[in-house]
């Protein structure tokens, strides 16, 4: 693992999953995005996982989650569900805080 920067962390860029995403639909760039991730981080008991994860999701977009075998992918996808809690960040959906909402609030 690298260090990210010197802070004694993996570097996010090099370790964690990658979201890439495709052109905006309807809304379009400077729209109020579907999905925001803000500066999120995980752990399972004493061991963090996710470091610092942050992206965007328009509407209309579509979007893959990439990264190696270990790098964080599953464990993003139950913070955005709401099966793993979050330790910090934020999750905004169509613009509410759904970071600390239970798992069964969250389906709409």
């Amino acid at each position: 693992m690298r260090d990210g920067e010197g802070t004694g962390r993996p570097s996010p860029v090099a370790e964690g999953p990658v979201a890439m995403a495709g052109p905006a639909g309807p809304g379009g760039a400077g729209a109020e995005p579907l999905l925001e991730v803000t500066g999120l981080e995980v752990a399972y008991g004493a061991v963090q996982v996710i470091w610092g994860i942050s992206f965007q999701v328009q509407r209309g977009q579509v979007v893959a989650l990439i990264g190696s075998n270990g790098a964080g992918k599953t464990t993003t996808l139950k913070a955005l569900a709401g099966v793993q809690p979050a330790r910090g960040g934020r999750i905004r959906l169509g613009g509410e805080d759904i970071t600390s909402l239970p798992a069964h609030t969250r389906v709409g």
